[in-house]
């Protein structure tokens, strides 16, 4: 609902493809803001000229006010000053602005309205983006470097710009996207600055030389009149999770214009429909109309068991969201491995297509059981405090590449992405399964004990580097790797920084610095398990022994699920999960001809690894 006013008395109902338009009467600064609202066709064409605003609503609290058709509503105060500053002295100008030319106590008209957003934006003669008030000179100027896209810069103008334009709230709300994307001309205004679009999106071009520590909108990635002829709903979900909106199901809504193909999802469009079935909904038409199980890899559920969602005004029943559901108002900080960032499924587990249906609050999918948990270790800590950190992990791996400097001993740590942990975790995991085989007491080591892959036990199977300081090294595999990486005679290196860049160059490997935050990024979250028939994987953080590892059809990653008590035939959905050797359909192969006769493409994998029959699986 708006807070900000509910005068209904001023709207008419709309034929299907119509809309209001505003128009904002002449004044000077300190006049009333007077609009007269009236219908127009919309559809096929516009039946007159508009310009379409993009604003911020701004925090609940604070009003302005607007005569709209002789009555006096409040509105946002972002609003009155966008409509304050757009006026003309001397003419009348017609706008569209969502606040006042949508009925917005109306969810029926709310949501046929919303269907037609998109439309509204791409055929506007024009879009104005309305940035609020310059806070001073430095944000003129910024917007001076913008529009001057021939200009040199430094880093330091870099920097000032970024500062000055980049963290306006505008830039942090899913609605915007749509808005910029589409228009056929935007126009970017802040104070008495006026820049094009374009411009805009010409900016992360021109800025990244200079490397600055700041984060570019995403929203400048999509180039002036955009044309969502590529791309997936769960792309365009994935890429905007860290934008924010005033309703949860508006991460939903606001997206609608950005793919090809609306017609599974536009039906999902009803404000009178809580945010949980919003969101179990999408899931269902992923299930349904795509037939892949890919969404689960942005379920990321508490690590205590709750759903991430939580909405106070739901009624009880409605607050928690179903296990295998995606929560889209969070942005969490753990990295998926089943989305790629070229959205190409970086991994082929379980082949294609899902067979799997959605009702209520229940997916049934059909899969195989591959292991169940025998023992975890301990989460990453980004930190890098404690013997059980994620860079001991690394240790050992590192003690090799130090004894050798063989482009064969480096393969396997030239990635540190989510594509590339199958040869970082692939190769420590393989030379640890062949330990198992010692039997005798006094060499069993670790291997016997209640964290068998705990990631510091795994980095005390090797050495310390030669020459460096061993308990260093086995306490920090970070003191690991800054020795490795310096591991040269003074003469031809001098210092870690010249170290560090002479490694780089010479073996294509990051720098300790980077491979923080590479490594961050794929373990942070995470923990590393063993099944009980000795496969090793890195799962989700709130796993527990005795949880079911599976690999479902559809899905390009494996899964770790729950059973329910009570329920042997429900289950939980933990979380998305790698395991060594069943990445790439390995644990399908063995019904290659049965899921041939089901129409089930697998694709060229290696050997395979359980004999697990198909079977389906209730998850709730």
């Amino acid at each position: 609902m708006n807070p900000y006013f509910q005068q209904t008395s001023l709207y008419q109902p709309l034929q299907r493809g119509w809309i209001r338009l505003a128009t904002l009467h002449p004044g000077s600064t300190n006049d009333a803001i007077i609009v007269t609202l009236n219908p127009a066709q919309l559809c096929p064409q516009p039946s007159q000229y508009y310009e379409a605003l993009s604003y911020v609503w701004g925090t609940p609290g604070r009003s302005g006010q607007v005569i709209v058709n002789g009555i006096a509503i409040t509105v946002a105060p972002n609003l009155a000053l966008a409509l304050q500053s757009l006026r003309f002295t001397d003419r009348p100008r017609t706008l569209w602005v969502d606040a006042i030319c949508i009925n917005q106590v109306d969810n029926a008209e709310k949501s046929h309205q919303v269907e037609l957003m998109a439309t509204v934006y791409k055929l506007a003669d024009k879009v104005l983006i309305h940035l609020g008030r310059s806070k001073g000179p430095s944000d003129e100027e910024a917007m001076e470097t913008i529009a001057a896209v021939d200009r040199p810069l430094t880093a330091e103008i870099t920097r000032q710009v970024f500062d000055s334009i980049f963290t306006n709230p505008w830039f942090e709300r899913v609605w915007v996207v749509q808005e910029a994307a589409l228009a056929k001309v935007a126009i970017v205004i802040l104070g008495n600055k006026a820049v094009r679009w374009d411009c805009f999106t010409a900016w992360p071009m021109r800025a990244a030389p200079y490397q600055i520590d700041r984060v570019i909108p995403g929203i400048l990635a999509l180039p002036p009149r955009f044309q969502p002829v590529e791309g997936s709903f769960l792309q365009r979900l994935h890429e905007t999770r860290p934008l924010k909106a005033t309703m949860p199901s508006d991460k939903v809504f606001g997206l609608l214009g950005l793919i090809p193909d609306r017609d599974p999802w536009i039906q999902l469009v009803d404000y009178a429909m809580p945010t949980a079935r919003v969101f179990s909904a999408v899931a269902k038409c992923f299930v349904d109309h795509e037939r892949s199980l890919r969404f689960l890899s942005a379920v990321h559920p508490d690590p205590f068991g709750y759903s991430g969602m939580y909405y106070h005004h739901l009624k009880d029943d409605e607050r928690h969201l179903p296990s295998w559901v995606p929560d889209w108002s969070v942005n969490p900080d753990v990295t998926p491995l089943g989305i790629g960032r070229d959205f190409r499924e970086p991994y082929n587990a379980g082949g294609y297509p899902a067979v799997a249906s959605a009702s209520g609050n229940r997916l049934v999918a059909k899969g195989v059981l591959l292991d169940t948990v025998k023992l975890t270790g301990s989460s990453y800590d980004a930190t890098g405090s404690g013997d059980s950190n994620g860079w001991v992990t690394l240790k050992g791996q590192l003690s090799q590449i130090q004894r050798s400097n063989t482009n064969k001993q480096l393969a396997p740590v030239r990635e540190w992405t989510a594509g590339g942990l199958s040869s970082l975790l692939g190769e420590i995991a393989s030379r640890i399964a062949e330990r198992p085989a010692i039997t005798s007491t006094t060499q069993q080591q670790s291997m016997d004990s209640a964290e068998l892959r705990k990631l510091a036990r795994w980095a005390d199977m090797f050495e310390a580097p030669e020459g460096c300081d061993p308990s260093a090294c086995c306490s920090d595999a970070r003191a690991s790797f800054r020795a490795v990486t310096t591991a040269a005679p003074p003469t031809t290196l001098q210092g870690e920084e010249i170290g560090c860049r002479r490694w780089k160059s010479k073996t294509g490997i990051a720098t300790h610095l980077e491979l923080d935050g590479s490594l961050g990024r794929v373990c942070y979250g995470r923990q590393v398990f063993e099944t009980e028939s000795g496969l090793v994987g890195l799962g989700p953080e709130g796993m527990q022994p005795g949880d079911r590892v599976v690999i479902l059809l559809g899905g390009p990653v494996p899964y770790v699920i729950r059973k329910q008590k009570g329920d042997e035939q429900a289950h939980t959905f933990i979380g998305e999960c790698y395991v060594l050797g069943a990445m790439g359909g390995e644990g399908l192969k063995h019904l290659h001809d049965e899921l041939q006769a089901l129409g089930h493409y697998l694709g060229p994998c290696g050997p395979p690894i359980c004999e697990g029959k198909l079977q389906a699986f209730e998850i709730v």
